[in-house]
């Protein structure tokens, strides 16, 4: 007959008992030091994913699995048992703590952003409106609280925070009251547009953080009259692919910016892989456009939209 030794006293018990006839402790028989060793690893692998929480500053999550892990051990579980005597013990606390994941990480990510938006919104100080001529071309905004990007001679990048939605709408018509008006693409949160003296103005406005962007630069063009014979006007269906794939990249650089300061939020993911297809479409469409072929006026258009693409992924780096 198999003899089990008491873990607790050492008394030596017939292989029928349960208990120990000595001291009544549970005796543990082979079967069950093999759930001991499962839970053992089951615990070890939810703290290291709680520890990793933590490390990615998930603190609620990651405190909560990692005491989750830890009520997942044996002797947590024999120890707490000892003392209350609650059967099952070692499903129940991980439930409960399981239970307080689920209600504090709402909490912790809510956490997360405040300390997020505090530290985008810090960057925005007063400043003082460009003096150069390209900036007299447009209407000083309403707010004088942001950051100046970069600002150079022929334009410059400025967002403006502390700016409503109906700022923005002012701001917008009065850019088209000082002539930006012309080939204009606009949307609820941006608007693009020229002059008759070729400057382009990109206004685009984040309405999470309440903060306008205003990028204003000189398009190179040339009215020569010797260039008369020349193609002088831009094919419709090249300047639309070539209008569509600026709005495009303008589009996924503002949501990958967004997405970046969210610590690249779970909660964004299918929005993410959807401005990612969009925008993996019309790089290919781009890629594939024979420039060989295209005409004087298509080939400038081309190189202007492809310059400010670029200036516009550098914010990504």
């Amino acid at each position: 007959m198999v003899k089990v030794k008491c873990c607790k006293c050492g008394q030596v018990n017939s292989g029928n008992n349960k208990f120990c006839d000595s001291c009544g402790e549970e005796l543990r028989y082979e079967h069950k030091k093999q759930k001991g060793v499962i839970r053992y690893i089951i615990g070890t692998i939810i703290i290291f994913l709680g520890f990793s929480a933590c490390l990615n500053s998930n603190y609620f999550t990651g405190v909560t699995l990692m005491f989750c892990g830890i009520s997942l051990f044996p002797v947590i579980y024999d120890t707490i048992l000892n003392s209350v005597k609650i059967k099952y013990l070692y499903v129940f606390l991980p439930l409960v703590f399981f239970g307080m994941f689920l209600v504090l990480n709402p909490i912790d990510d809510r956490i997360k952003d405040s300390i997020r938006d505090k530290e985008k919104m810090s960057q925005y100080k007063e400043f003082s409106w460009p003096s150069s001529d390209i900036a007299q071309l447009i209407p000083v905004p309403k707010s004088n609280i942001g950051k100046i990007n970069w600002e150079k001679s022929d334009g410059f990048s400025i967002e403006v925070s502390e700016t409503s939605f109906k700022d923005y709408k002012d701001y917008v018509l009065s850019c088209q009251k000082k002539g930006f008006e012309v080939n204009y693409k606009k949307g609820d949160n941006y608007y693009y547009s020229n002059n008759e003296s070729g400057y382009r103005i990109s206004l685009n406005y984040d309405d999470e953080y309440k903060v306008m962007e205003i990028r204003l630069n000189e398009e190179k063009t040339s009215n020569s009259s010797n260039e008369a014979d020349m193609p002088n006007e831009e094919s419709s269906g090249i300047k639309e692919l070539l209008d569509s794939y600026e709005l495009v990249i303008n589009e996924y650089v503002d949501f990958m910016n967004k997405y970046k300061t969210s610590n690249y939020s779970v909660s964004m993911m299918s929005d993410y892989l959807k401005i990612l297809d969009k925008y993996t479409e019309f790089v290919e469409k781009i890629d594939k456009l024979n420039v060989d072929e295209l005409n004087e006026a298509d080939m400038k258009y081309y190189l202007d939209v492809t310059l400010r693409v670029t200036e516009k992924l550098k914010e990504l780096s």
